[in-house]
């Protein structure tokens, strides 16, 4: 879960409100904790990261964070902090501060202050790459890394999907770079470097529980989708068959269609229904949605699920599990109420299980009105 762009959508975005001034940041400490404590002094900011537009917004990521990763490469400590958040229109983006910190010149020398060297608001398709070049430059690393992240409840099952095809295409790491796609988008991967036709396809038999698989015909003409046993064809095998990045973008979009149709199909764990129920509840306390004459859509209750990439089919079974048709003459239980009109059912938060609701998200009534 360390690089899954999914996992971190599930995190709270930040509050405009929330927002840092830069001398609230720089000569003060922030700590990171999850698991593990890592804490980081600021210096300094770099003139060409004071022009950016939402300086206040991204600063607050540095307390409001949702993922944290501290590595050197022998001549500095860097530090990525990232943060959800939302663009003006809604959209949900990611804030990103690159911090440069000084190597300490020995082991017992105290940790040197770090600055601010960079600051970025990303969509999530920049998002998505950027995590896939960390995830494939990680594992090259030699020196001391580290990784934080919260919230730390979702572990979604992930599909597995078999790629199979030459290592290297064109002087590119192509099994290097398909393994780091999979740690961010979401799927399990195994990468069998192809041979005979034959043999191949015997490798392929050998494993089990796929959900899906990738054909890399560049390089390998002999190949073809009959590699793959006879319940993954319909659908769920795909051939990519061109070159350089059109070839990586062949091989993600493979992927993504076979991770959101895993989805549409699979059955999460509890810990994601929770996630699902947050982000549903959350924009409906913030926009005071609780009682029978303030409703909305259905569209608009799964409107956050669905910004944020996650399982937008999962979170309408869940609403509909936990809703039930509003009678003034009878008390519910339910989160949510409905009534009926004219353009479909209106959903509101149950009155009568307010202080349910705030338990469950882990807030009070003075905190629900600042979400």
């Amino acid at each position: 879960m360390d690089f899954n762009l999914r996992a971190l959508c599930a995190a709270r975005a930040l509050d405009a409100s929330d927002a840092l001034r830069l001398d609230q940041v720089v000569g003060h400490r922030f700590e990171f904790r999850s698991g593990i404590t890592m804490a980081v002094d600021i210096a300094s900011c770099s003139a060409a990261c004071l022009i950016e537009d939402n300086l206040p917004n991204i600063l607050k990521s540095l307390t409001g964070w949702a993922r944290v990763y501290r590595y050197s490469d022998g001549e500095c400590v860097t530090w990525h902090i990232l943060a959800l958040s939302e663009a003006d229109d809604g959209t949900p983006v990611v804030n990103r501060i690159d911090l440069d910190q000084p190597l300490p010149a020995s082991r017992r020398s105290p940790s040197a202050a770090a600055s601010i060297a960079g600051l970025r608001q990303m969509t999530l398709e920049e998002a998505s790459d950027w995590l896939i070049a960390l995830s494939e430059r990680w594992t090259s690393l030699r020196g001391q890394k580290a990784i934080l992240q919260q919230p730390k409840l979702l572990r979604p099952a992930q599909p597995r999907i078999v790629v199979t095809g030459s290592p290297t295409v064109g002087g590119f790491p192509i099994a290097q770079h398909v393994y780091a796609m999979g740690r961010v988008l979401g799927a399990d991967i195994k990468f069998l470097n192809a041979s005979s036709f034959r043999d191949t396809r015997q490798r392929i038999f050998d494993e089990t529980n796929l959900h899906g698989g990738i054909v890399i015909v560049t390089g390998n003409p002999h190949l073809n989708a009959g590699l793959m046993p006879s319940d993954l064809v319909e659908g769920r095998v795909y051939e990519c068959n061109t070159t350089g990045t059109d070839l990586v973008s062949e091989i993600r979009t493979a992927i993504e269609l076979l991770v959101e149709e895993f989805e549409n199909t699979a059955s999460d764990s509890v810990a994601e229904d929770e996630v699902l129920m947050r982000l549903m509840l959350r924009p409906m306390i913030s926009h005071s949605k609780i009682g029978q004459y303030n409703h909305c859509s259905r569209e608009e209750v799964l409107l956050t699920v669905k910004a944020r990439r996650q399982n937008l089919r999962r979170a309408d079974e869940l609403l509909t599990q936990n809703a039930e048709k509003f009678l003034s003459t009878q008390e519910s239980d339910k989160f949510f109420l409905w009534k009926a009109h004219n353009e479909g059912p209106e959903f509101f938060l149950n009155p009568k299980v307010i202080a349910t609701i705030y338990d469950f998200l882990g807030m009070t009534l003075a905190t629900a009105h600042a979400v």
